[in-house]
């Protein structure tokens, strides 16, 4: 049984993910605490990529929210567009 558990690409393939991981908790933690398909659109837009507006009765993420996100986004590696 413990056979089948290993990673047949070997053990250092898991601490390389292991800090990709930290950099996308953050992330993650957001998007739980937020209406997910308003903070989707929003993340989706602040990378360039049109996400239009969230169907009613969906608002939009405060700006205060887009400007958090937008920060953990750059904290994460990820380039924004504005």
């Amino acid at each position: 049984m413990r056979g089948l558990l290993r990673d047949p690409r070997g053990p250092r393939r898991h601490r390389r993910g292991a800090g990709a991981g930290d950099k996308i908790f953050p992330i993650c933690e957001f998007l739980e605490a937020h209406p997910y398909t308003s903070a989707i659109k929003t993340g989706v837009d602040l990378v360039g990529v049109p996400g239009g507006p969230p169907r009613l009765p969906t608002l939009p993420l405060a700006q205060e929210h887009a400007n958090t996100l937008a920060r953990l986004l750059r904290s994460a590696g990820i380039e924004l567009a504005r």
